[in-house]
């Protein structure tokens, strides 16, 4: 009973019972940021898995600006870009071209407000919003997005014929539950009634879209900006290497338009997840060096409480007591 009382005398109940309560802490709070950082990379790794709609692999993209001093007329830019799709097209290694002023992870935010004829509109103070997409025939085939129900722009859509447009299928689920989509008119943009001809499967324009809103394509004939994106389908593994024959197509129809922020569209996703990725790699790598830090600590204090009860447990030991038991009681 002495040497037992003597082995104690340094370590007091309530110290004994502020250790305990420094080990519980460390185990709680690492194990707590362990959690979160893996529950954040399964989100994470969950986004990059999520289906985007369009094929990424092997498209060239770059930027084309008409200035409006030389292409404000409308048919002037339209038979522009008519000629100049037709020509890219023709390129050897080439297998289709698509424009959009907006393409998917471009950074640039194709929101529009719309109103669907014949639905009643929206409360004061709420807007419908959809994602404007301004597209050729080819570009549903360039990015690999599948006809639903319908039919996709034709050459005859024109701004002489009647005014058509797309849907993707989010829209038709949203807003039109249980009707037929085909047929009914959207008014999106420059408001004019617009008959819907066909259904598209949905597309990302956002990879962390958490509530990605529906899409309308128009053809771009019908409704042409300024400032449009190319998006290029290419047979080779290095869709950049035709870049130098785009810029030659564009140079011999205008001299002065210049190509510009040329990149292929796998490259625009990883620059669009690039912060993302940056950030989990980050949580990951210091929830490991807590982890480390923990250990460091919790063994820390385990040997400091082994050390203040050793003599303890020698003499428990001396009479009987088995190495199992004494580590269970420290």
């Amino acid at each position: 009973s002495a040497g037992l009382r003597e082995g104690s005398q340094s370590l007091t109940p309530r110290s004994r019972l502020m250790f305990f309560l420094l080990v519980v802490s460390e185990i709680s709070l690492a194990t707590t940021l362990l959690v979160g950082s893996g529950l954040s990379v399964k989100s994470f790794v969950g986004l990059l898995r999520a289906d985007l709609g369009v094929d990424l692999g092997r498209i060239l993209t770059a930027d084309l600006y008409l200035p409006l001093s030389e292409y404000g007329e409308t048919p002037k830019k339209i038979g522009l870009l008519r000629e100049m799709l037709q020509r890219i097209e023709a390129l050897p290694g080439v297998k289709s071209v698509g424009l959009n002023y907006a393409l998917p992870f471009s950074g640039v935010d194709p929101s529009n407000g719309f109103e669907i004829e014949g639905q009643p509109r929206e409360p004061a103070g709420e807007v419908r919003s959809a994602n404007l997409g301004l597209v050729n025939p080819g570009y549903f085939r360039t990015l690999g997005i599948p006809l639903l129900k319908g039919r996709m722009f034709r050459d005859s859509d024109t701004e002489n014929g009647p005014l058509v447009a797309i849907i993707d299928e989010r829209m038709a689920k949203r807003y039109f539950r249980g009707e037929e989509p085909l047929g009914h008119r959207i008014m999106i943009a420059d408001e004019s009634p617009r008959t819907i001809v066909g259904v598209v499967a949905p597309v990302k324009q956002d990879a962390f879209e958490e509530t990605p809103r529906p899409y309308v394509y128009l053809p771009y004939e019908q409704l042409c900006y300024m400032y449009t994106r190319l998006a290029i389908k290419t047979r080779s593994e290095d869709p950049l290497l035709l870049l130098p024959a785009v810029r030659g197509v564009v140079s011999s129809l205008d001299p002065n338009l210049p190509i510009s922020n040329a990149s292929t569209l796998e490259e625009a996703y990883r620059n669009a997840i690039g912060p993302q990725r940056f950030s989990m790699l980050l949580v990951t790598v210091l929830a490991g060096i807590a982890l480390l830090l923990a250990q460091g600590g919790i063994y820390g204090v385990l040997n400091f409480l082994g050390r203040q009860r050793r003599r303890e447990a020698g003499i428990r030991m001396a009479l009987g007591a088995t190495p199992g038991r004494v580590a269970w009681l420290i």
